[in-house]
């Protein structure tokens, strides 16, 4: 996944409209990058570079992802 595109949907899903700020996505975007993506990293659950998130698919998180898909956010 592209992380411009992780933190778009992460806005979002965060404000609840489709056209947020272009500077609050930077912001989401560079909090992922240096607060929120390195623990899985760490745990070896993704890797990641400065453009794209690779995750290692495991039937725990294909369930976890497919429960966050069906959740309505406020």
């Amino acid at each position: 996944m592209d992380l411009d595109e992780l933190a778009s949907q992460a806005v979002d899903r965060e404000t609840g409209t489709l056209t947020p700020p272009r500077d609050h996505e930077r912001t989401v975007s560079t909090a992922l990058h240096r607060r929120h993506l390195p623990r899985p990293a760490e745990a070896g659950v993704i890797t990641y570079d400065a453009d794209d998130i690779y995750y290692r698919s495991s039937p725990r998180l294909e369930s976890h992802l497919a429960d966050e898909r069906n959740t309505d956010l406020p």
